[in-house]
């Protein structure tokens, strides 16, 4: 594939099933998706697949789609299968569409012993286990919302456990006492790991939540919203207040879940001029590098990616694979591997690169 086809490719409006890209005849949801949903005007290009490996790019028609390349096949990518014990509700369908963005090519319900779907037994004692934050595990005393949460919602029994953390390092295991926490052991300080650094072109709603969630639970340490030009929502002002604030609760709540002893700092929006010359860009190009050696921070952009001249050529590209990820996968993708970089010094995603 030429650079210039590649560019076409990932710019494409749509990616639609076909049955076959030499003919292609959309489905009426697909044909409704593409002109009532996304507005489609004609002349715009979009790739058509029949997901065995053939795709082509056509041009949206006053009716139907017309061919502008000859189909091209794609190789089948290496097996990657994903045994998984199914996640409840939506969640699960947020672990699917994942999946499939990452490069999954198979996935397999797993019907485990401990599926948490029976909230019962030994499973609602693991659930009580979660962390909740104290000023100081030595002494633990829990805000009224945790002290509500942990009697109405878990509707914890005297003398059951649950671990205390100040957020900093240090931890405790305490009983659920009539009043209060009764303390079991004495503080242990975990120590801090290896910085990773994420810088995220905030995502819309509820996608930016899932981001932050995820990236707490996978190790990043600080998150440094990134004001891009191609930002698709006004991130400043009130709104800007709100949606920190708002990121800070959902990385407290997440680090808790995940059983983690350093929060995850959410720092005050920058700007891409203003990030420092060894941060990394993720970029989708045939020119981005796999070589993740190294490499303590990350910038991820917006949906409608870097605007020209964003970021200096002399900066750091990195690739994510060769899938369209939205911005939140990317981030969750970009931070796991900043973690995982930061953690074994050798770490790549790909075959060594020369130099």
């Amino acid at each position: 594939m030429t650079p210039e086809l590649f560019e076409r490719r990932v710019a494409a409006l749509a990616q639609l099933r076909v049955a076959d890209p030499a003919r292609p005849v959309l489905a009426a949801p697909d044909e409704h998706h593409l002109r009532r949903v996304l507005r489609a005007r004609v002349g715009e290009e979009v790739v058509v697949t029949d997901g065995r490996g053939a795709w082509a790019i056509c041009a949206v028609a006053e009716s139907g789609l017309e061919p502008l390349t000859a189909p091209a096949l794609d190789p089948a990518p290496p097996e990657s299968v994903l045994y998984l014990a199914p996640p409840r509700g939506d969640r699960a369908d947020w672990a699917i569409a994942k999946a499939t963005e990452v490069g999954v090519s198979r996935v397999v319900p797993l019907v485990a012993a401990n599926l948490a779907w029976r909230f019962a037994g030994e499973t609602r004692a693991k659930v009580l286990a979660r962390w909740r934050r104290v000023a100081d595990p030595a002494r633990p005393v829990l805000a009224p919302p945790d002290e509500h949460h942990l009697r109405r919602v878990l509707r914890a029994r005297v003398g059951e456990e649950v671990v205390v953390t100040d957020g900093r390092g240090a931890w405790a295991i305490c009983a659920v006492a009539e009043a209060g926490l009764e303390p079991l052991t004495g503080p242990a300080l975990d120590p801090a790991p290896p910085e990773s650094v994420l810088y995220l072109a905030p995502p819309r709603g509820e996608r930016a939540d899932w981001a932050i969630a995820k990236a707490t639970e996978v190790g990043v340490s600080r998150v440094v919203p990134l004001v891009t030009a191609n930002l698709a929502w006004r991130f400043s002002g009130e709104a800007r207040a709100k949606v920190l604030a708002r990121w800070r609760r959902v990385a407290a709540e997440a680090a808790g879940q995940c059983r983690r002893t350093h929060d995850l700092v959410i720092d005050e929006p920058t700007t891409p001029a203003a990030v420092p010359g060894d941060v990394a860009v993720c970029e989708l190009t045939g020119s981005a590098s796999r070589d993740w050696r190294g490499v303590r921070a990350v910038a991820v952009g917006p949906e409608g990616g870097w605007a020209p001249g964003e970021w200096g050529d002399e900066r750091r590209r990195l690739s994510l694979g060769d899938t369209v990820l939205r911005s939140e996968t990317a981030a969750v993708l970009a931070g796991a591997l900043c973690v995982l970089a930061g953690a074994s010094p050798g770490f790549s995603l790909g075959t060594k690169e020369a130099g």
